[in-house]
């Protein structure tokens, strides 16, 4: 009796070298045609987060106004934020500010932003707010600027502030 269906024939299964290439190149097409729309949909989140950030910012800076009666000044030097806008709206130790102090007046305030730390980058033991890109905001106060006599052509919202990234 012969056993003939339980003889092999001398062949491996397996893939051949051609087939492995293939499958690679296909694996690399389809990721080149993923990865710029992965760049897009990245880029759009930043932005939304940005916009987020801006309007968070915008209310704390309207509460401040509430309270203290005027924005927070411009940082010295240009617009670009140095860390003046994080300590008026939170203090230089991020718990708060104090309104007239040393007099009988003295108020204290909580934290008028609370934001993760991927918004906040320290710059020279201050804290400085920055957009999802690590740039920092800027922010220039639009009423003091006028109220002093200046070209009001360059705020967009003259009654208040100006928030960019």
């Amino acid at each position: 009796m012969r056993f003939s269906s339980l003889k092999t024939s001398g062949r491996r299964s397996g893939f051949t070298l051609i087939e492995m290439l293939v499958v690679i190149t296909i694996i690399a097409l389809l990721m080149a045609l993923i990865m710029p729309i992965y760049g897009v949909v990245r880029n759009k989140g930043r932005v939304t987060a940005t916009k987020a950030l801006i309007e968070c910012l915008s209310s704390a800076l309207q509460r401040y106004r509430n309270d203290l009666e005027s924005y927070p000044p411009t940082p010295p030097g240009g617009t670009a934020d140095d860390g003046t806008l994080f300590r008026y709206l939170n203090g230089a130790d991020g718990r708060g500010i104090t309104a007239n102090p040393g007099s009988p007046r003295e108020k204290r305030y909580e934290p008028y932003l609370q934001i993760t730390n991927d918004f906040i980058r320290h710059n020279n033991n201050e804290i400085v707010i920055v957009d999802p890109w690590g740039e920092p905001l800027h922010y220039f106060n639009c009423k003091a600027f006028i109220d002093s006599g200046k070209n009001p052509a360059y705020c967009h919202n003259q009654d208040s502030f100006d928030i960019y990234s």
